[in-house]
């Protein structure tokens, strides 16, 4: 009977443990990014990746600069980072980033394509190729009746100064 109590004892630890482990990783910030932006400063290889305007619209750079900052907990990847980007405008209802990260600690840099497109009615798609692990794609729908190039600069410019590179 001791030993039967004393492994009831052991496992109401062990899951006490793994609760306040996954509590700390659900409710902790997304890592300690601290960034430094700066307009105009970076280059990022452009290349052509994923859909584009059948309009043959020209793009028009809107947007560029670069961050540094220190991913903690964040991909688990716990490395420094730069953090580069260019932003191109199409038309208001598309908009293409190029990025770039470079892992300071992994010696290694991921370049992302991060459209933007706005789709009637009301929604905008943002597809990132690839994801920060190098490997599949990322897509997600969003619910908004802002222009890509509204969402750009009210949501998702201030989103990545603050919080650096995305998926």
């Amino acid at each position: 009977m001791v030993n039967k109590d004393k492994l009831i004892i052991a496992l109401i630890a062990i899951i006490i443990l793994l609760v306040a482990v996954a509590g700390y990783m659900f409710f902790s910030p997304s890592g300690n990014i601290t960034d430094n932006v700066t307009n105009n400063t970076t280059s990022v290889n452009v290349t052509e990746k994923g859909p584009s305007p059948s309009n043959g619209t020209t793009p028009t750079l809107i947007d560029s600069g670069s961050m540094n900052g220190t991913f903690s907990g964040e991909w688990e990847l716990y490395t420094n980072y730069t953090y580069t980007w260019k932003t191109y405008r199409y038309n208001d209802s598309y908009i293409k980033i190029y990025t770039s990260c470079n892992l300071h600690n992994y010696t290694r840099t991921v370049d992302q394509t991060i459209t933007l497109t706005k789709k009637p009615p009301g929604t905008l798609t943002i597809f990132i190729e690839p994801k920060m692990t190098g490997t599949s794609n990322y897509m997600t729908t969003v619910h908004t009746t802002s222009t890509a190039l509204e969402y750009y600069w009210n949501v998702w410019r201030p989103g990545m100064a603050a919080s650096g590179p995305s998926h």
